[in-house]
């Protein structure tokens, strides 16, 4: 009888612990999707609902996800007015997703101390957001191109959570993903299909989110699995005042002394932050020339030894000092009557991207001014009729004058 009444109470304490504290697997699984709610009272006693929406039109038909603890909670799907409901949860802070063919937006709840209601995940006005961006190197400090990057929505349990976002890192080794809202995310590194590890990312409630930059192992091609170990490269920033310069043209020489104009080997053009990188260099000597129109050429020799394989070269550029041109003239017919609203073309025979045009005014005048010196063609258009083309020089710091008597081709 001692034994039965032990059971017993052993029987009744589980089944008190069940209500308190936990749910069946069955039970857990359908919770917000239309389970069982545990009795009233247990700590399962909170829920989530809110709207899914783009401006003020409901999405139909938006997956909506819950995380909690790296780990997915439920699911359910918005209908025609874009609501979802999750119940049966336990207090705790909250990830909930949703995905749509608008795309995926994600925002932070909690029901630590009571039920949440109303919450709104709106495509069109997502709330604060962030960048979670940084570089990616190896233990030579080489950038570490074409490697994916992936980001979770929690910093644990990566394999259990569904992927928020992907990228490939660019030339510089260099990743970004915008528009994140606040939270704690875990980036993942794959190099060569192989994953390297996991890094946990922060967006503040401000939306700042500090760089993060990973340092991954010297990882061996599985294509070509020994690599030549003395291969260099030579990378870095081209800036003026402190600020990057985009655009910018560097044009890489072999040299075999400071005397010999060398041979290309290769051309990069520096990106949004101003840098760029030349990987898989043989040692040797080098000659990096970098140009922009805005500035002066900045030529730069570098020697790539076996002890010294991997550079980092930053350009300063110097502001350019050549004092521009300018160009003037009028527009006439043959008979000497000055041409009013008629379109100049002119372009640069140095530079075809440079390109400007200008039309005549009441006195059938035009004008061009800061015109890097050089020689331009120029040409007149009247009536969508074309004239001549005409070769012309401009001077640093003159103003040349160039009249042209319309005559059509």
């Amino acid at each position: 009888m001692k034994k039965l009444k032990l059971i017993f109470t052993l029987i009744m304490g589980l089944a008190l612990m069940l209500m308190l504290y936990g749910c069946s697997d069955s039970d857990c699984n359908n919770a917000g999707t239309g389970g069982t709610l545990l009795p009233p009272g247990s700590l399962n006693n909170r829920s989530i609902s809110g709207i899914v929406q783009n401006g003020l039109t409901p999405v139909d038909g938006a997956v909506v996800v819950l995380y909690t603890d790296g780990a997915e909670v439920a699911r359910t799907t918005t209908g025609a007015d874009g609501t979802f409901s999750f119940t049966a949860l336990r207090p705790a802070d909250y990830m909930v997703i949703a995905t749509s063919n608008l795309g995926t937006i994600n925002q932070n709840t909690s029901t630590l101390t009571q039920n949440v209601t109303g919450l709104v995940l709106d495509y069109n006005n997502p709330g604060v957001r962030g960048t979670i961006s940084g570089f990616i190197k190896d233990a030579n400090n080489v950038p570490v191109p074409q490697a994916t990057v992936e980001l979770y929505p929690t910093k644990s349990a990566v394999k259990t959570i569904e992927l928020l976002h992907s990228t490939i890192t660019d030339n510089q080794g260099y990743y970004q993903f915008d528009n994140i809202p606040e939270g704690i995310y875990t980036v993942n590194i794959i190099v060569n299909g192989i994953t390297i590890g996991e890094h946990t990312a922060t967006v503040n409630s401000d939306g700042s989110s500090p760089q993060v930059n990973i340092t991954v192992p010297v990882t061996p091609d599985p294509v070509n699995p020994d690599p030549p170990a003395t291969k260099g490269s030579i990378y870095g920033d081209v800036t003026f005042s402190g600020m990057p310069v985009e655009g910018a043209t560097l044009t890489l020489y072999s040299i075999t002394s400071s005397e010999d104009p060398g041979t290309q080997i290769g051309q990069q053009t520096s990106d949004a932050q101003g840098k760029y990188t030349f990987a898989d260099l043989n040692p040797g000597s080098y000659r990096l020339i970098t140009e922009h129109t805005s500035y002066t050429a900045m030529p730069t020799e570098i020697t790539i030894s076996e002890e010294s394989l991997n550079i980092e070269l930053p350009i300063t550029m110097e502001q350019n000092n050549i004092t521009p041109g300018a160009l003037t003239g009028t527009v006439s017919t043959t008979e000497g009557l000055l041409i009013q609203n008629a379109i100049v073309h002119i372009t640069s025979l140095d530079n075809p991207d440079d390109s400007y045009k200008s039309k005549t005014d009441a006195n059938g005048e035009y004008l061009f001014e800061s015109l890097s010196p050089g020689s331009y063609s120029l040409v007149v258009v009247v009536s969508d009729v074309l004239s001549d083309t005409y070769t012309i020089t401009i001077t640093e710091g003159q103003t040349t004058t160039r009249d042209v008597v319309f005559q059509a081709t």
